[in-house]
């Protein structure tokens, strides 16, 4: 799991903001099938040409954690860092916490 620093503030918040239970569901979604549908919460690919995946990386999904938190992300099957093996990896493009 990838998650920017200008992102670690709000995803360190996730279990107060939504709840320990959908956070953890969120987390076990992103960890072990981020390309599933998940059993709470609903997935959204994100519709437009600036949500394409590319470089392997997989088009941009909305996961709604709840009425009050959205996360969206990208996931790639076989990342490869600089000196590394492949591996999957998600990454955390952004994270909203305030209501619809």
């Amino acid at each position: 799991m990838i998650v920017h620093r200008k992102h670690l503030d709000l995803w360190m918040s996730l279990a107060e903001t939504c709840g320990t239970a959908n956070a953890k569901e969120l987390w076990r979604h992103l960890a072990h099938q981020p390309d599933k549908k998940p059993q709470l919460g609903t997935v959204t690919p994100m519709k437009g040409k600036q949500y394409q995946g590319k470089d392997g990386w997989s088009r941009v999904y909305h996961y709604e954690i709840s009425g009050a938190g959205r996360v969206d992300y990208q996931f790639h099957r076989e990342y490869v860092a600089s000196k590394g093996d492949p591996h999957k990896v998600v990454r955390i493009v952004s994270i909203d916490l305030g209501s619809h």
